[in-house]
C-alpha cells in the first residue's frame, strides 16, 4: 500500500503494457501483470472459469484480474493477471487537477458523418416503429490523427476530473490502448452487498448553473427520456431478481452528473443469492444492457451489427476487475477512446426510441464524446464538424 505519491507519480510508472483501474473510492495499478489467455468464448460464465482459474493458481492473495470484454462476447477479451497490485485509496489524490494534455491533432474525422449518422437514426426509429424494437443504441466514432499520443496526460486528466467515474487503462494487441472514464457502474459485489447503476437519458453539462438546473428538471419530466431509462432499470431489476435476494429498486431516478453531461440514474441494491454469483457472473447476466445495445436485446443486437459501419471492439463492453473471492466492478466502457499507431478514435452513442429526433441524437453522441475531447488541446475540437 502506497500513500505518499501523488497520481501523477503514480502514473509516470505506468506504460501502456500496464493496467490502470480507478472507481470513485479506489485505485488500482498493475505493473507485474501477465496476459490471461482466454480465447473468445460463447458468454462471459466460461470467461469467469477461466479467469477462476487463473486466480487461484496466482501466488499472491492480493491478485486481481484487470481487463476489458467486447461488446460482442464471442470476440477475445483483453485481460491481464495483476500481481502484487498497488491498490490506493482516492483520499491521496482528491486534491489533484490535471491539465489538459498537449499534443498535436492533423485531422479529425466523424464516422459515420453526422449526415450519415441522422440517417441511421431516422432508419431505426421506423424499426422500432414497426414493431420489433423498443430501443437501439447507435454509435458513431471521432477519428483523431495524431503522429503520438501522450497515454499518461490523457489518463491524469480523466483521473483527476470524473472523480464520481470509473477511469480505465488496459493494454490491447497490436499495442493498441482502450482508456476512457465511464459514468456508468454496470455491477459491483463486495462481499454479500451488489449494486448497479443503470444510466439512461442524457443533456449536455453547460456548467451554466441555472441552464443545466432547467436540463435537470427537464430530464425528470421528459416521457422519452424516462421511458428510455425505464427500459433499462427493468431489464437489470429482471435479470438480477432470480439470483439475489432483497433487491431494491428506487422508484424513480435521481440526477447523475459527470464532467460533460447530466444523466438519469438509478442506484439499484442487493445482496448475494444462494448461488454466491461471481462479479463476473453477475455482469453475465446484464450484459450488454439496453443502455448500450437495446431491447429486445437479440433484436437490437442484431440491428447494430446490420447498421453501424464499424466494429465496436471494447466500446460498449465491460472493463473492470476482479479477485479469488468473486469481488470486483464492472462497468459499462462508455465515454472511451482507443490509441493507436495512426492516432486516437473516440466512442459515443446514443439510444433510439420511437419518438427519437435524428438531430438530437447526433447532438447526444457530439456532447459524449467532450468528456474525451475535454482532455486534450483546445484546436482538436477545431479541426472537424462532429
Amino acid at each position: 500500500m502506497i500513500t505518499t505519491y501523488s497520481l501523477q507519480q503514480q502514473l509516470q510508472k505506468l506504460s501502456t503494457k500496464h493496467v490502470f483501474f480507478k472507481t470513485p473510492t479506489k485505485t488500482i495499478v498493475g505493473t507485474a501483470c501477465s496476459a490471461v489467455n482466454i480465447p473468445a468464448c460463447h458468454s462471459l460464465a466460461s470467461v469467469n472459469e477461466r479467469m477462476m482459474k487463473a486466480l487461484h493458481a496466482a501466488d499472491d492473495d492480493q491478485a486481481v484480474i484487470v481487463g476489458a470484454i467486447p461488446f460482442d462476447i464471442t470476440k477475445q477479451p483483453a485481460l491481464q493477471l495483476a500481481s502484487h497490485p498497488q491498490i490506493e485509496a482516492n483520499e491521496a489524490y482528491e486534491e489533484e487537477r490535471a491539465a489538459k494534455a498537449q499534443f498535436d491533432a492533423t485531422r479529425v474525422t466523424s464516422y459515420p458523418s453526422r449526415t450519415k449518422f441522422e440517417a441511421m437514426v431516422d432508419a431505426s426509429v421506423k424499426q422500432i416503429k414497426q414493431g420489433s424494437m423498443t430501443k437501439v443504441v447507435l454509435a458513431r466514432t471521432l477519428e483523431i490523427e495524431a503522429p503520438s499520443v501522450p497515454h499518461r496526460e490523457l489518463l491524469h486528466y480523466l483521473a483527476t476530473h470524473n472523480d464520481k467515474g470509473y477511469t480505465y487503462s488496459i493494454p490491447l494487441a497490436n499495442n493498441e490502448t482502450l482508456l476512457g472514464a465511464s459514468p456508468e457502474l454496470l455491477i459491483k459485489r463486495e462481499g454479500n452487498r451488489i449494486t448497479a447503476n443503470p444510466i439512461a437519458g442524457s443533456r449536455k453539462r453547460t456548467y451554466v448553473e441555472a441552464v443545466d438546473a432547467a436540463s435537470a428538471a427537464e430530464l425528470m419530466q421528459s416521457a422519452k427520456d424516462l421511458h428510455e431509462h425505464r427500459i433499462v432499470v427493468e431489464m437489470v431489476k429482471q435479470a438480477l431478481g432470480p439470483h439475489v435476494k432483497n433487491l431494491h429498486v428506487p422508484a424513480s431516478p435521481s440526477i447523475l452528473y459527470t464532467d460533460s453531461m447530466i444523466h438519469l440514474s438509478t442506484v439499484v441494491t442487493a445482496e448475494v443469492g444462494e448461488e454466491a454469483l461471481s462479479s463476473l457472473e453477475l455482469a453475465n447476466l446484464l450484459h450488454p444492457t439496453p443502455a448500450v445495445c437495446g431491447q429486445p436485446r437479440e433484436a437490437a443486437f442484431s440491428a447494430i451489427q446490420k447498421i453501424e459501419p464499424f466494429d465496436r471492439g471494447y466500446f460498449a463492453g465491460i472493463v473492470g476487475y476482479m479477485d479469488a473471492a468473486g469481488n470486483g466492478e464492472w462497468v459499462v466502457t462508455i465515454r472511451c477512446g482507443k490509441i493507436h499507431a495512426t492516432g486516437l478514435t473516440l466512442y459515443a452513442g446514443a439510444g433510439i426510441v420511437e419518438t427519437s429526433v435524428p438531430a438530437e441524437e447526433a447532438c447526444e453522441t457530439g456532447a459524449k464524446f467532450q468528456t474525451m475531447l475535454n482532455a486534450m488541446p483546445e484546436e482538436v475540437t477545431t479541426k472537424g464538424e462532429f
